[in-house]
């Protein structure tokens, strides 16, 4: 098994799911890269958005996973291909959280206004 760890933004409040036997509480991670356009000199900012999926017996993971917070997450990838509605490849990645960790740090206000342009 493959595990990606990563550290991000939540995008927006988790939700819970109810199924039969266990409860799917689902949130998104912005994770922010940039880097330095060689031709251009200009900083470029690239946002990659991540579904995350935990498994639980409860809801507690709800309370905890909120807007703009700092998470670590740790889980096995999954990626998938579709074509949008202008005939282009994109691909999206999911996880199956196994573990994660909220930081007390909020976003600044300038990284949720970005996150919320993508």
């Amino acid at each position: 098994m493959e595990n990606y760890t990563f550290t991000g933004i939540i995008g927006d409040d988790a939700t819970a799911v109810k199924t039969k036997n266990s409860i799917a509480i689902n949130f998104d991670v912005a994770i922010n890269k940039s880097y330095k356009n060689k031709e251009t000199n200009e900083y470029v900012k690239v946002t990659k958005w991540v579904h995350c999926t935990k498994w639980a017996q409860s809801e507690a993971a709800v309370l905890l996973l909120k807007k703009g917070l700092v998470v670590l997450v740790d889980g096995e990838p999954t990626s998938k291909h579709y074509v949008d509605s202008n005939g282009e490849v994109k691909d999206t990645i999911s996880v199956n959280v196994q573990r994660f960790e909220v930081f007390e740090r909020r976003a600044t206000q300038t990284e949720e206004v970005e996150n919320e342009n993508n």
